[in-house]
């Protein structure tokens, strides 16, 4: 008796979702294009992901309006996978996947050459705070720096890129440079571990 009310109340056995339907992912292909059209750049990674949840292959434009949308709010080590994947997409026979595959290209080529991958750690005795003399112009790399400074106060922390430039926490100053390869990465520690 007790056996077959635990058997009522577990639950069902995990059936494999079923794939999604081709309308329903041309639906949020579109709307992924429409909500970058209006630069609503939430929505467009909220789309990107559940995009990214159906499963199967993308084209390179989602994969690069993704890669835009993690721009937007700072995440350039996320943008730079997402490029990645645009890259390495199909774009098919349709010449505006094919554009947006050799503006990844474009793009993972810039960020190799403006920014340099760095690994940060803030311990006890220092305060948690990045600086940088001079902000840069460029939109995207102010929102870069902006989003590590965050993270770092909350989390004492950061990993991710950083663009080119002289910066300093607490006493610990470094230079980012970049290798244009993105191949290794700076590591500083300021603080007791």
């Amino acid at each position: 008796m007790i056996l077959a009310t635990f058997a009522l109340l577990a639950p069902p056995a995990l059936a494999q979702a079923a794939p999604p339907s081709p309308a329903e992912v041309t639906r949020l292909e579109d709307e992924l294009v429409k909500l970058a059209q209006r630069n609503t750049w939430t929505g467009v990674d909220r789309t990107y992901r559940r995009l990214l949840d159906h499963g199967g292959a993308l084209p390179p434009q989602d994969h690069y309006l993704g890669a835009q949308s993690a721009l937007s709010r700072g995440d350039t080590l996320l943008a730079w996978y997402r490029l990645r994947r645009a890259e390495r997409s199909d774009p098919g026979i349709d010449t505006l996947q094919r554009e947006a595959q050799e503006a990844a290209t474009r793009e993972v080529t810039a960020i190799g050459e403006r920014y340099g991958l760095v690994s940060i750690f803030v311990g006890h005795g220092a305060v948690p705070v990045l600086y940088r003399d001079a902000m840069p112009f460029a939109q995207q790399e102010r929102d870069a720096i902006i989003a590590a400074q965050r993270i770092i106060s909350e989390q004492r922390t950061f990993r991710g890129f950083l663009p080119v430039g002289s910066y300093a926490i607490d006493a610990v100053k470094f230079d980012v440079q970049s290798d244009g390869q993105v191949e290794g990465y700076l590591v500083v520690d300021a603080g007791d571990r």
